[in-house]
């Protein structure tokens, strides 16, 4: 009866035809029930459409499968020293990638203990921990808690490089971790989280990370540094154990008792390792290396090669396999700063401001110029600046300090074994070893005397040891009169004599009678310079200018039996791939045979026992075999030595940057006293060096080269009666082949006098 009084409505019709206020209340519900139907057909397309618009939203720009599979880094390059020390990085990003296995187990293990311990179970995301922090964040109304596991961890860096706390970007991880565990295995997937994440202090990854606080590779990590490392991770400046030690040491002390909590510290392991302090051996982001003019020239280098073969120095990851020996550049810095440090205090003391020197100074500064610019009166700006104490002392300061150059090389081969090319690359990046050119002075004499021996001049030739005055439009009045740094002079004087005492005048001689200047410069050039030398008569002096480089080049001709190889700085560069994209072979070419080189060595051996080198013996106890020649320019503006043993050849350079600033006297400014030092000191610590294995072994003397007893008097062959005699070196067709005829018979004829030498003035 109910159904027939009610419609499909469910309206008592009784109650809705004869009860206004009951007609009413049905009237009001109707319109709403219109209204609600209305709203759902419109809200729920609408709702449906956010949703699929922030899912859409969501996952734009994700990574593609090709991405997944072929992710890119940025990675730096390493620059590896001859004896496998790292000595260099280029980089964009501090990032080096090294496998799993490269990885010390405790890194691994403290990572999964406090990032991820059930990172072996699930496939990106850990369920039970999203259940978790979504509680925690529901009930705060905020995102307080994170739920993310290494994979998701990876996907944030590696792919998405976004920190913004969304839900929008835990749906992108999210999707991209599971896509990740699908492409990956679990041992990949912790090298790359390892390899990519930072660390602070510029380190990414955990190699960069390893070598930057610890000074070691990732593989060598202890357990506390491991735990150290990956406390840093939640909060790179937060817990950097340089800047925050109390911070990072609480944060490690968490980090091991999360490894406890899991199993893989003891209990009694744990309560020592949480008292150890954290040791560091840091080196900064910024840090220059071991030899930072010697891997600036290799990045000039490898710039050049990189546009040409397609690598970027910056970013791909190459392996560089240099020349250098740390051993050797450590000693090389110590050798040339220690001796730098010296010889300035002599200088300060000496070296007299001339006041005309000083007002071209003053004249050259930037407040001197400005001045002017702004139309004031010079001799006013100039009594102004010059009255003013702090910047004359500034300005004095800056102009005092002396630069050196320090380059040794295998002469065999011709790699770079250490190269200074300043006294601090921080103040000055201007390399004095392949950049500075300079007179080599008295240095550059072995070349002429190479050509001399080279032409079938024996040792024992002799030449007129007196003043000379020759035509030369290249000097002032058309005329040059060259002395002997002594300004004394002398008789008939054999090439090894005249060598040893570096006497000018008779190589002035020997370039005007026998090596012309244009035999001079090709000679030169084929032994390595290639600075423009000018084919004049005072090149007999050094009078062209050279870099140090050039200088050692060149003197490694004569241990290497006359043959010449280019400096090689880089052996070879491989890609992150061990595939090789650059490799140097040596570059050489025979100067002159290898009599003429021995016996030019066995002369300049001469010049370091008994001439102008020999403080190398006395002074500064070196006794290897070894050959050199000092040189000092005009006014005592540039100290050289050029030098080798059998085994290293090495140039120093020493003066001030302006050439107008120089030592005072040749008591300290000639290369016996300024240069020689830093090559006899470096020589004589290699070669006690018992981890550098040296060997003081004597120069190869070749069949063509004879030995015979001399007469000094004579020049001939010696015999019983000759009352001085020594042994010389010949090859056979210079070789005397007659016996002495001054002294045939005990006490027939003495020994023939020398003159006395006689002074003449400047």
């Amino acid at each position: 009866m109910s159904d027939l009084l009610s419609d499909k409505n469910g309206i008592n019709k009784d109650e809705y035809f004869n009860n206004p206020e009951y007609r009413k209340s049905v009237s009001k519900f109707l319109k709403f029930e219109r209204r609600m139907k209305r709203s759902l057909w419109i809200g729920i397309p609408v709702v449906t459409g956010l949703f699929l618009f922030v899912l859409i939203m969501a996952f734009q720009d994700l990574p593609s499968l090709e991405e997944l599979e072929n992710p890119k880094s940025e990675m730096a390059s390493v620059v590896y020293s001859d004896d496998g020390e790292v000595i260099h990085r280029f980089f964009n990003t501090n990032r080096r990638i090294v496998p799993l296995s490269e990885i010390s187990p405790n890194a691994i293990n403290a990572l999964l203990a406090s990032e991820d311990r059930r990172f072996y179970e699930h496939w990106g995301f850990d369920l039970v921990r999203t259940i978790k922090a979504m509680g925690i964040n529901v009930a705060t109304l905020s995102i307080q808690q994170g739920a993310s596991t290494i994979t998701q961890q990876l996907s944030r860096t590696l792919f998405l490089k976004t920190a913004e706390q969304t839900y929008t970007r835990k749906l992108r991880e999210l999707y991209t971790a599971v896509q990740i565990e699908r492409t990956y295995t679990k041992s990949e997937i912790l090298s790359m989280y390892l390899n990519t994440v930072y660390f602070g202090s510029g380190a990414h990854g955990i190699q960069a990370a390893s070598q930057t606080y610890f000074g070691k590779n990732a593989k060598d990590l202890n357990i506390l540094e491991a735990a150290t490392l990956v406390g840093i991770l939640p909060a790179p400046n937060s817990y950097n154990p340089i800047s925050r030690p109390q911070k990072a040491l609480d944060r490690r002390n968490l980090i091991l008792y999360n490894m406890k909590e899991v199993g893989y510290v003891s209990e009694d392991a744990y309560q020592k390792l949480i008292v150890t302090p954290i040791e560091t051996k840091f080196t900064s982001v910024t840090d220059m290396g071991l030899a930072p003019y010697f891997t600036e020239e290799v990045r000039q280098y490898l710039q050049d090669e990189g546009d040409a073969r397609g690598f970027n120095l910056y970013n791909d990851g190459l392996s560089i396999y240099t020349t250098i020996d740390s051993r050797m550049q450590d000693i090389a810095n110590n050798v040339v700063i220690e001796h730098l440090d010296s010889i300035q205090v002599y200088f300060d003391k000496t070296f007299t401001w001339d006041p005309e020197l000083v007002s071209i100074l003053v004249q050259e500064t930037t407040p001197y110029q400005n001045a002017v610019q702004k139309k004031e009166n010079p001799a006013q700006i100039m009594k102004r600046l010059r009255a003013d104490k702090a910047f004359m002392d500034s300005l004095k300061n800056e102009k005092r300090w002396l630069q050196a150059a320090f380059v040794v090389l295998d002469p065999h081969t011709g790699f770079v074994k250490a190269w200074v090319g300043g006294k601090d690359f921080s103040k000055t990046k201007f390399d004095h070893v392949s950049q500075a050119k300079r007179q080599p002075g008295s240095s550059f004499k072995p070349i002429i005397y190479s050509v001399v021996i080279d032409k079938g001049y024996p040792p024992t030739y002799e030449v007129l040891n007196q003043p000379i005055t020759i035509e030369d439009p290249t000097v002032p009045g058309g005329w040059w009169t060259p002395k002997n740094s002594e300004g004394d002079f002398g008789g008939m004087t054999t090439l090894r004599d005249a060598l040893k005492q570096s006497l000018n005048l008779i190589t002035i001689r020997l370039v005007i009678e026998i090596a012309k200047p244009s035999d001079v410069v090709q000679y030169a050039q084929r032994m390595g310079i290639k600075s423009r030398l000018q084919a004049v008569n005072s090149i007999a002096l050094g009078s062209s200018e050279v870099t140090p480089l050039e200088m050692a080049s060149a003197y490694g001709t004569f241990p290497n039996e006359g043959v010449h190889v280019d400096p090689v700085s880089v052996l070879r560069v491989e890609d992150i791939n061990g595939n090789v994209v650059l490799e140097n072979s040596l570059g050489s070419q025979e100067v002159f045979s290898k009599e003429t080189a021995y016996i030019a060595t066995s002369m300049l051996q001469t010049v370091m026992n008994e001439g102008t080198g020999a403080a190398t013996r006395g002074r500064y106890k070196f006794y290897g075999p070894a050959g050199g020649k000092t040189g000092t320019t005009n006014e005592h503006g540039d100290a050289w030595f050029c030098g080798f043993t059998p085994d290293l050849t090495a140039a120093v350079w020493v003066g001030n940057d302006d050439r107008r600033i120089h030592f005072q006297s040749m008591e300290f400014g000639q290369g016996a006293r300024a240069a020689l030092p830093i090559w006899a000191k470096f020589m004589k610590k290699v070669y006690e060096r018992p981890d550098i294995r040296l060997e003081k072994a004597n120069f190869i003397k070749p069949p063509g080269v004879f030995e015979l007893q001399i007469c000094r008097d004579s020049k001939k062959i010696a015999t019983e009666f000759c009352p001085d005699t020594y042994i010389e070196v010949f090859t056979k067709l210079t070789a005397p082949t007659v016996p002495c005829d001054k002294h045939t018979s005990a006490g027939a004829v003495e020994a023939e006098k020398k003159p006395a030498k006689k002074k003449i003035g400047f």
